[in-house]
């Protein structure tokens, strides 16, 4: 069975430069400054895009070569840390994501922090999937998991000893967690 696309993703397909269409606003804010002689630097550029591309760019920077399941279980993180009463965790899906320290794709020595004003530019399929997925999570039509956090395999953070593991698959480059 063929899989329908969302009506944002058939817009930039069917736009001349598909590229461009998704986060075409985005990017002539960018090169306004930038012609302007104006650094107001990527924040300030995120606190200006929707839910669903900023959950989308997180989602880049974070989980790009991860499985579709995968990258919507990352994404719960971010909606369950905005929902779930803490302060800390932010209350928005904004703050959630946008909270210092806590997705590393925003840090400032992230490699992959480059990549989000124009994430189409370095791989256009999976910045594609990204948005499709941010968008079916934030309308509540995936699959949803209960995490609040995660780390890849490749590390064990102390933080994970005030955690609950959860979810998750062995295929999962990421281990999920869920505070106690």
């Amino acid at each position: 069975m063929k899989r329908l696309l969302p009506l944002y993703i058939l817009a930039g397909i069917m736009a001349l430069n598909p590229v461009r269409a998704v986060g075409a606003e985005l990017t002539r804010q960018v090169q306004a400054n930038q012609k302007a002689g104006v650094d107001i630097g990527l924040e300030d550029y995120l606190h200006r895009c929707s839910d669903t591309a900023l959950l989308a760019r997180m989602l880049f920077g974070e989980a790009r070569n991860c499985s579709r399941q995968e990258k919507v279980a990352v994404a719960y993180t971010a909606l369950n840390r905005a929902k779930d009463g803490k302060k800390w965790n932010g209350s928005t899906i904004e703050e959630a994501i946008l909270k210092k320290y806590q997705y590393s794709c925003f840090n400032q020595s992230d490699p992959n922090r480059r990549k989000l004003i124009h994430p189409a530019r370095y791989d256009r399929k999976a910045w594609i999937e990204c948005l499709d997925v941010a968008d079916e999570v934030l309308r509540k039509k995936a699959t949803r998991y209960e995490a609040t956090h995660y780390h890849t395999k490749t590390v064990c953070p102390a933080w994970t000893r005030t955690m609950r593991r959860t979810g998750g698959n062995k295929e999962f480059k990421h281990i999920f967690y869920k505070e106690k």
